[in-house]
């Protein structure tokens, strides 16, 4: 017991920090485009689950006029984190409450990769500078406080991973109930999570180096047979999450997958100043974000890790997990916007491989100096951008494209809206000070804003008509069509990411 916690003293203490970081910064966040019907979905699973409410008991598990979202979306996550914010969105937590709790829950995933080094023999001194490259990949934490969508199948998925690769260490009973029910989770809160499944029957054959068995047709049903046990399991978690298909599994399970493959998305993307509508998106996209905004050290070391990983069974497993994932992309061609955003559980499994690189690398004495001296660099210049950015960490691009600023006219920056909370608190003291009440106030984003950050003026989302103030955020070039002055934007790195114009009387 002794020797287990002296090898985790550092990722103790790394949480520790990291926590501090979580409660000194959470009130920072803005409230996001979905955060709303997000949270407010997970009230309402909450209350589902204890039986509290015989409407919400129909509305569920039956099809009605707006009741979609709760049919076919999973509230699950934010239903456990109402346990611990149960004011909900108009309490005295309200979003920041969610925010903290986001952050928090993220710690799993930094404990996670600490402990998959550790399983590879790295010495906890090397190991913890996974947690610290994790934290230092601004598009992985800019998204934890306030994207409760992405951020935790991306935590969900690859501690599963985890549970896969550790496989060996558990009895095959409690394997076929941990690595089924994590399975079960992750895909719970996007069902592409079940290509997990495909995915340890053939990295355990790979662990088992099935074509050097002699019997290995036995061999191999009897892992189909563990692999088909993992899936009931998970499916399992699926009833329980999604109500909905309680009543008749297959069919309306398979309704839930064709839902949720063709998920609407009818407005552009932005991609070297070319926008594009879904089906006309080129398929380097997603390359091409991953390109401009990972930082560069990270790529370097994410590349020197491919080299001769056939040997590696880590690097087999982690590798295999974002191949397949990028065979799907490429061949079934899903609805992605908002760069990375989808594809951000790619971070962590990038972060580890990259660390892997570094500590085979620190070996040898002639890298050493060198890698300690970029290291260094590394962490202080992502510093210098998390400074200059904050609280919009998530819209960082790399040197390759000139940070923000060469980025702002091609991409898309602040995609979610964060910055109308900073832009609203400009405004509201800008009204008080001008002596001006109940403004009718209109957002570029139509999201909850106005009500949450300027509850003593009018919300004229639904009749825009009226507006005498808009607050816009960067994206779809909506200033374009407001007749007005712009009298305050809201900028980082030299680039404006929202703007308040007063209409034109």
């Amino acid at each position: 017991m002794k020797e287990v916690l002296s090898k985790r003293i550092f990722i103790v203490v790394f949480l520790a920090l990291y926590a501090a970081f979580s409660f000194s910064t959470y009130k920072d966040y803005g409230l996001t485009l979905d955060e709303f019907f997000v949270y407010t979905r997970g009230q309402y699973f909450y209350t589902y689950v204890r039986g509290n409410d015989p409407t919400l008991n129909i509305a569920f598990k039956e099809k009605g006029e707006n009741n979609r979202n709760l049919l076919f979306k999973n509230s699950s996550y934010p239903g456990f984190l109402y346990i611990f914010n149960d004011a909900g969105v108009t309490g005295e937590g309200g979003y920041e409450q969610y925010h903290l709790l986001n952050l928090l829950f993220a710690s799993v995933a930094f404990w996670a990769l600490y402990e998959f080094l550790l399983a590879v023999k790295v010495k906890p001194s090397l190991a913890i500078l996974g947690p610290i490259l994790l934290f230092f990949t601004p598009r992985f934490l800019g998204h934890l406080p306030a994207n409760p969508k992405d951020m935790p199948y991306a935590v969900t998925y690859f501690v599963t991973l985890l549970f896969m690769f550790l496989n060996r260490k558990f009895h095959p009973i409690l394997r076929i109930f941990f690595i089924g029910g994590a399975i079960g989770v992750t895909a719970s809160l996007r069902q592409v999570g079940f290509i997990l499944l495909p995915l340890y029957g053939l990295y355990r054959m790979y662990e088992m180096k099935i074509w050097h068995m002699k019997h290995k047709a036995k061999v191999i049903f009897w892992e189909l047979v563990e692999v088909f046990l993992m899936f009931v399991v998970s499916f399992c978690v699926i009833l329980f999450t999604f109500p909905y298909i309680q009543a008749d599994p297959i069919n309306r399970f398979i309704e839930l997958l064709e839902i949720n493959r063709q998920f609407p998305w009818n407005e552009r993307v932005l991609l070297f100043d070319k926008e594009y509508y879904p089906d006309e998106r080129p398929w380097t996209y997603l390359f091409i974000w991953f390109g401009i905004t990972t930082p560069l050290l990270l790529l370097a070391l994410f590349f020197a890790s491919l080299k001769s990983f056939w040997e590696d069974k880590l690097k087999v497993l982690i590798i295999g997990s974002l191949a397949i994932n990028l065979l799907l992309y490429i061949v079934l061609r899903p609805v992605v916007y908002d760069g990375l955003r989808h594809f951000l559980f790619f971070l962590p499994q990038i972060v580890l491989l990259g660390t892997l690189a570094l500590q085979a690398l620190l070996k040898n004495r002639q890298w050493r100096k060198p890698l300690l001296i970029l290291l260094v660099v590394h962490v202080l210049l992502i510093g210098y951008h998390y400074i200059t950015l904050h609280p919009y960490e998530y819209a960082y691009f790399n040197e390759f494209v000139g940070s923000l600023k060469g980025a702002s006219t091609g991409f898309e920056r602040d995609y979610w809206g964060a910055s109308d909370k900073e832009a609203m608190s400009w405004l509201n003291n800008y009204l008080a000070t001008e002596g001006i009440e109940n403004a009718r106030i209109a957002t570029c984003s139509r999201s909850s804003s106005i009500e949450y950050y300027l509850p003593n003026h009018i919300d004229a989302n639904n009749d825009i008509d009226s507006a005498e103030y808009f607050v816009c955020y960067d994206r779809f070039n909506s200033l374009e069509e407001i007749n007005g002055e712009v009298i305050h934007t809201v900028q980082r790195q030299g680039v404006t990411l929202n703007s308040i114009v007063r209409v034109a009387q």
